[in-house]
């Protein structure tokens, strides 16, 4: 236990100094680019056996911030090597790769220690058949080898052997070459794999540096980018006196922004940027702008919060169909109806809060609206992931299209309260309602229902139907359950809520009752579908909604405090769960519930932990535990925090929701008159 507390405070005062990048996405073809967070890389896998070894950190590999090509660390390869002995340390790609034979794989490498040219690593790529290719030694792509300076290495994909073609890469393993005993230290940094040919022209303009917007622990730099295909990256400099310039961060040409957190309240900083090329030649620096942050007040604290999660919403939009991108990249055209359903409620509360123009919000509506209207669905109910340019279908199996029912819900939720947010008097907004409508009646939700089972499903497929088929239960699906209950067309026989959840037995947790689920229900997904339905004063035979999540939101605090893996004075406001996930983003997300605890958790997590938890968009989830970040779910985290803020305020999300006549309908029977009224 002593050392389990030694690490963690290490680990946490490491982060009053250390500058983290606040990069969540980057280009797919990179394959390292920077840590998120310090100390190792959550995404590799280091292995030893008998004499050799390599240094790591719970299997991961270490990360230096000291030396790096590009801000703000590297990969730490320390090394030993022998020929009773073996090592290899695995770099993962995020996702799997698809790779042209064509292409290139390049990375910067420096060697630190007295090391030879044979004495370097080779490497292999791993591919998602589990096939790995002929080792490649570094020394072969190597003209002018020398020590203490970033080298340049270009490896042709074809010259690779053992690649399937178009292989689709996992990871890059590097691994144990020669066998002199020798203890080595290497940096490697920018894993990329890019086309055999990329834009060479010199950058001769400088860069636009739009503004530096200051808050209490970091600025949020903006820039003006140029349609110029040799642009690669964005490169943030900072400087506390306008004379000493160091670099803080690259970004990818589909960000906007980047919050630079810094260690002093009170303080004038000063910024400027330049752009870099593939060749990562910088173009002439852009003017300097000046800032200096200030104390925030807790109401502006939570506005701050709030904008960053809408701006999400903001940036991620696919031009083609307005609705919201999978994963961000300029050319990426994959849309996610459940994250364009959040997306537009968290629009609206940036509509209500001024943060966007009405009439932007009302084009992209209308976009979105216009979209759906041909693209491809089943039964009126869409799949996970579409097309924006085609409208077609994404699916993992081509030939057996499957429905996303869950997401289908989301996105209804949406498009119902927006058709409540327009104004039916105005022409454009009122051609849009009519979409709207037709889009929600479409949805045949009781094709989705098995004879004699009151449970709706998703993954539902032509093909296979219910055999692969999952249920939508628990308090969660409460949402989903109104919208299908209510659908004016096709909707499900009527059940009350016992139905639909589990365990209906009161029992005490932590002091407190608890008559729904579990004390190890998700709390993130379980304030996503209340985002829509204010469960104030809405109770029946099973619960009273309101006091189940306020209590179980307690419960959760407490278990933490409890339970919890942190020392004690380490964050005694952050909620840690039993597996070591701290996610700022649902208890702030709680805040029309418990909004002292929300406002507590807020202050702390930001005041005392910046590096850690922030980012552009808001705060990160991660594991204190394994050092990993949850990038999956991230994108709802911050549509649900935006909501929830917005519903603590003002309500308004739930009120719009809740004047959509067929849902009032359902839920005055659910919750106010006998249940049997309309079976």
């Amino acid at each position: 236990m002593k050392r389990i507390i030694i690490f963690y405070l290490a680990f946490f005062l490491s982060l009053i100094s250390v500058p983290l990048s606040s990069i969540a996405e980057n280009y797919p073809e990179v394959l390292f680019e920077n840590s998120i967070l310090p100390t190792s890389y959550s995404g590799s896998e280091v292995q030893y056996q008998g004499n050799s070894w390599i240094r790591n950190i719970r299997n991961s590999l270490p990360v230096s911030d000291s030396v790096f090509f590009t801000p703000n660390n590297a990969l730490s390869l320390n090394y030993i090597s022998s020929a009773q002995g073996h090592w290899h340390a695995d770099v993962f790609y995020p996702e799997k790769y698809q790779v042209s034979r064509n292409g290139v794989l390049i990375l910067k490498l420096y060697v630190e220690s007295k090391t030879t040219i044979n004495e370097l690593p080779a490497f292999q790529l791993i591919q998602t058949d589990s096939l790995i290719s002929e080792p490649i030694l570094l020394e072969g792509y190597i003209s002018d080898f020398k020590e203490n300076t970033w080298l340049s290495i270009e490896v042709p994909i074809s010259k690779i052997r053992g690649l399937n073609d178009n292989p689709e890469i996992t990871a890059i393993r590097f691994l144990q070459h020669g066998m002199d005993t020798k203890e080595h230290q290497i940096y490697i940094d920018q894993i990329e794999i890019l086309p055999s040919r990329t834009p060479s022209n010199k950058l001769t303009s400088a860069a636009v540096l739009k503004s530096v917007l200051p808050f209490e622990r970091h600025i949020d730099v903006s820039w003006q980018l140029p349609l110029t295909p040799s642009i690669r990256y964005i490169k943030i400099y900072r400087s506390e006196n306008n004379k000493d310039f160091q670099p803080v961060a690259i970004r990818p040409i589909f960000a906007t922004k980047y919050s630079d957190v810094i260690s002093e309240v009170g303080k004038t900083y000063y910024y400027k940027i330049a752009w870099l090329d593939f060749q990562y030649r910088e173009s002439p620096y852009s003017s300097v702008k000046e800032t200096k942050t200030k104390i925030l007040s807790s109401d502006e604290l939570l506005n701050m919060v709030q904008h960053a999660n809408i701006e999400y919403y903001i940036d991620g939009m696919e031009f083609n169909s307005g609705m919201h991108q999978f994963r961000r990249a300029r050319n990426d055209a994959i849309v996610s109806p459940k994250l364009t359903g959040i997306g537009i409620m968290a629009l609206i509360s940036g509509v209500n809060q001024k943060i966007i123009p009405r009439n932007v919000f009302v084009d992209r509506l209308n976009k979105i609206s216009s979209f759906l209207t041909s693209a491809e669905s089943i039964h009126g109910a869409f799949p996970a992931l579409i097309d924006g340019r085609t409208g077609k279908g994404v699916f993992s199996d081509p030939y057996n299209p499957v429905v996303d029912l869950d997401g289908t819900s989301y996105l209804i939720q949406g498009l119902l309260v927006a058709k409540q947010f327009l104004n039916p008097q105005d022409p454009t907004e009122a051609t849009i309602r009519n979409k709207i409508t037709s889009i929600s009646k479409a949805v045949e939700w009781n094709k989705f229902i098995q004879p004699q089972s009151p449970f709706l499903y998703t993954d539902w497929s032509v093909n296979t139907e219910f055999s692969q088929a999952k249920p939508l239960m628990g308090r969660e699906a409460l949402s989903t359950y109104l919208i299908a209950w209510a659908s004016p067309n096709y909707n499900i026989p009527f059940n009350d809520s016992i139905a639909i959840v589990k365990n209906l037995s009161e029992e005490i947790h932590y002091g407190l009752p608890l008559t729904i689920g579990t004390t190890d229900d998700p709390l993130d997904s379980l304030l996503t579908a209340f985002a829509v339905f204010d469960p104030r004063d809405k109770h029946d035979k099973g619960a009273n909604y309101y006091n189940e999540l306020h209590n179980l939101i307690l419960i959760k605090y407490r278990k933490s405090l409890e339970e919890g893996s942190l020392p004690d004075g380490l964050g005694s406001n952050l909620t840690v769960d039993s597996k070591g996930w701290t996610d700022p983003s649902s208890i702030v997300s709680a805040y029309p519930f418990t909004p002292h605890l929300a406002l507590r958790n807020l202050m702390e997590v930001y005041r005392k932990y910046p590096t850690l938890f922030w980012s552009e968009y808001g705060f990160r989830t991660i594991n204190l535990k394994e050092n990993k970040l949850s990038l999956n779910t991230q994108g709802i985290r911050f549509g649900t925090e935006a909501i929830m803020i917005e519903n603590g305020k003002t309500d308004l999300i739930w009120k719009l929701f809740a004047q959509d006549q067929d849902i009032n309908r359902i839920v005055n029977a659910l919750f106010e008159a006998d249940s049997t009224s309309l079976n």
